[in-house]
C-alpha cells in the first residue's frame, strides 16, 4: 500500500513539475489542445500571451464562449465605418447584443469604439466624444435620485440645468456648483434679450429674418 501512494506522489510531483514549474514568462500547453496556462516565474518579468498565427483568442466558461480578442482577417466595425481590433464580450443569448472594444484601424488609427447591439456606440473619433444610438427608441435618461440633476458645461461653465424640481433653465450660472432651478418648466436666463425666433436658408443657416423676446 506504501509503495502504491509512493508511485501514485511521483506521478502528480512529475505531472506538477511538467505543466507548471516551466522557464518565466513562456506559455505551457497544459495538456489539451488548444488550452495554454501562462504565468511568471521571475520577479519583475510582465507575462505575456501571445498568438503566432492569425486566429481569435477564446475564453470560455462551461463550455460557452463569453469573449475573444479578434483576429485580422476578422475587425470590428462601428456604425460610422471605422474598424479595428479588440475586445468582444459575447451577447450570452447569442444575438446581436454584443459588446466591442476596440480602437480604430483604418481611419487614422487614433479612435476608441465602444460599440452595443443593436449597433449603437460610444466613440471618441475626430476629436470628439460622440455617443449614438441606432434602435427605434432612441435614448433614455433617468435619474434615479429625486435630489439628482442633469447639468450642461461647456469648460466647466454651466449653462443648462434640471434641478430636482424637473424645471429647465437654460442660460449661465455663477459656477458649476449654483444649481439654480429654473422658476417655470422651461426658463431662460440672460442679462440681456432671452429669446429670439429666426429663419434659416435651406442650408441651415441664419438669414437676417428674426424676432427678439426681451423679459
Amino acid at each position: 500500500m506504501k509503495r502504491q501512494i509512493l508511485s501514485l506522489l511521483i506521478i502528480c510531483l512529475s505531472f506538477y513539475s511538467h505543466t507548471c514549474l516551466c522557464q518565466a514568462d513562456v506559455l505551457s500547453h497544459g495538456g489539451v489542445a488548444g488550452q495554454y496556462l501562462g504565468w511568471n516565474a521571475a520577479t519583475g518579468i510582465p507575462l505575456q500571451i501571445r498568438h503566432n498565427g492569425n486566429q481569435q483568442i477564446n475564453f470560455y466558461t462551461n463550455s460557452l464562449l463569453r469573449a475573444y480578442f479578434n483576429r485580422n482577417s476578422a475587425p470590428f466595425t462601428s456604425v460610422v465605418g471605422n474598424s479595428g481590433y479588440g475586445l468582444r464580450i459575447v451577447d450570452p443569448d447569442i444575438g446581436n447584443g454584443h459588446l466591442d472594444l476596440f480602437t480604430s484601424s483604418n481611419m487614422g488609427g487614433n479612435e476608441t469604439h465602444a460599440k452595443f447591439g443593436p449597433n449603437g456606440q460610444v466613440s471618441g473619433q475626430a476629436n470628439r466624444f460622440e455617443l449614438r444610438s441606432t434602435i427605434a427608441e432612441g435614448f433614455y435618461f433617468n435619474n434615479e435620485q429625486g435630489s439628482g440633476m442633469y447639468k450642461f458645461c461647456t469648460t466647466n461653465i454651466l449653462h443648462g440645468f434640471v434641478g430636482p424640481n424637473l424645471f429647465w433653465r437654460i442660460g449661465l450660472q455663477p459656477t458649476s456648483l449654483s444649481n439654480i432651478n429654473g422658476a417655470r418648466q422651461l426658463e431662460v436666463a440672460d442679462n440681456t434679450v432671452q429669446f429670439r425666433l429666426g429663419q434659416t436658408n435651406p442650408a441651415g443657416a441664419n438669414i437676417p429674418h428674426w424676432t427678439d423676446f426681451p423679459s
